[in-house]
């Protein structure tokens, strides 16, 4: 990630050529985007995507593919079936015409709504792990009745259970998606549904709620 303005010393540009600039960069704190600047072939192009600190990052359009980059940018990645494999410093990838290099944080609340029903939240979870923590604030058009907040959604990630918070909030329906956590079988809620990989959580947040899932220790 690196400026466009040209090289002002020949450090600079020594830097650029032996670390070449991605023009990757962050939509807010937690979504990364890499742009395509360079014409692909067979419907597909190839990018090198680098990724920011020791965060696993979810592809937005397989999220069984999890990349986690440390220090100078060591890149490891972790399939759906939770081998590791070694990708280098960056990561090649070959990204359809109807796709694009698109990652989201592990451990980060990502709200979607529900294109057929703006009313209708589906919050995802990625891959969180035992001491993480995230909070997310929604402006909505309650916004001053709700004393400066439309609604806050949070997740507390403890060794044994995941705790889930949301505001109350009248016009929301909220539905947790939990992703790669071990939910305790013996502690499976009737409304609660299994999808893949992940944990779906109905919730009526009309008064607010607090919603504690069992899982297995880590």
């Amino acid at each position: 990630m690196h400026p466009l303005a040209p090289h002002e010393t020949l450090i600079e540009k020594a830097i650029d050529e032996f670390n070449p600039p991605t023009y990757a960069y962050l939509l807010g704190p937690d979504i990364l985007v890499h742009p395509i600047n360079t014409a692909g072939s067979d419907n597909h192009t190839t990018v090198k995507v680098a990724f920011p600190n020791s965060s696993g990052w979810v592809y937005w359009f397989n999220t069984s593919q999890v990349y986690r980059g440390s220090y100078m940018h060591a890149l490891f990645l972790i399939t759906s079936s939770n081998t590791i494999g070694t990708g280098g410093s960056e990561a090649n990838l070959s990204v359809p015409l109807w796709e694009s290099p698109v990652f989201h944080r592990t451990g980060a609340i990502i709200p979607l709504n529900n294109p057929r029903n703006a009313s209708e939240l589906h919050v995802h979870v990625f891959y969180p792990k035992p001491g993480q923590s995230h909070q997310f604030d929604i402006r909505t058009n309650d916004y001053a009745a709700a004393a400066g907040l439309g609604l806050r959604l949070s997740f507390e990630h403890h060794e044994k259970e995941v705790v889930l918070n949301a505001s109350a909030h009248h016009t929301f329906s909220v539905q947790w998606h939990l992703h790669g956590l071990d939910v305790q079988k013996d502690c499976f809620q009737s409304n609660w549904r299994r999808e893949s990989t992940s944990i779906i959580i109905p919730t009526d947040v009309n008064k607010g709620s607090q919603i504690r899932v069992p899982v297995a220790a880590q």
